[in-house]
């Protein structure tokens, strides 16, 4: 994951202003309006997770007028605050977990997520400082990321070889989320909330980006990954 960038909002380009600013509008809303509305953070952190502005996003064609950042933010807000997850920031850190492993980018590509428990354990050997953070760091995210978006992945591997079960990758990501909120890492990343509210509800998380990716994303990428142990030729997402 990209730690200099935390949040999907200080990533939204003038086309995502432009794409809010045209729901509205359709809406009726005045563009006088509208513009102060946008010189106001709060105020506009609301148009983002107005209704309308949902149902434009999820209802706009493949090809569309905002950027990723909008799409995940927008989404990840709404399917985190119906699981009692109620928090901007949270929603932010979300959906940058989402865009990192999700962006058709060659990091994603050759990088994904792998969930080895011993591997991990074995990695944090010798490591001190910011490079145990970065490390537990990873592995939160990337079993909220798994859990979250492909839990049918996982528990295929516990039905066909008797792989770890979601209820294990819930509890160790939790863990791991609060081993890195009390690091002096979290605090210059001004994430020690976010890191909270992940450890102690990584399962609400979870259950709702469950929700995201069947109800809203349908993401299906045609790679095949090794997440959590090797994978048989052609068995693949």
């Amino acid at each position: 994951m990209d730690y200099l960038t935390t949040s999907c909002r200080s990533l939204l380009k003038a086309s995502d202003r432009d794409f809010v600013f045209s729901v509205f509008l359709e809406s009726g809303e005045s563009p006088e309006v509208l513009e102060q509305l946008a010189e106001d953070s709060q105020a506009y952190d609301s148009l983002l997770e107005d209704e309308r502005l949902f149902q434009a996003i999820v209802d706009s064609p493949v090809v569309v007028p905002f950027s990723s950042a909008l799409y995940f933010y927008v989404l990840a807000r709404r399917a985190l605050s119906r699981f009692g997850l109620d928090s901007r920031d949270l929603a932010d850190y979300v959906a940058v977990v989402l865009m990192n492993y999700l962006e058709p980018h060659e990091s994603v590509q050759d990088g994904w997520p792998h969930l080895y428990w011993v591997d991990f354990l074995e990695s944090l050997e010798g490591l001190e400082g910011g490079e145990r953070f970065y490390k537990t760091l990873d592995w939160a995210n990337s079993a909220l990321f798994i859990t979250g978006v492909f839990p049918d992945y996982v528990e295929k591997r516990v039905n066909r070889s008797g792989a770890p079960s979601l209820s294990f990758y819930e509890s160790v990501g939790a863990s791991c989320f609060r081993m890195v909120e009390g690091h002096a890492l979290a605090g210059e990343f001004n994430l020690r909330e976010v890191f909270s509210a992940l450890g102690e509800g990584f399962s609400r998380a979870r259950q709702a980006l469950n929700v995201l990716r069947d109800r809203m994303i349908f993401i299906r990428y045609p790679i095949e990954i090794d997440v959590l142990g090797g994978e048989q030729e052609g068995d693949h997402l």
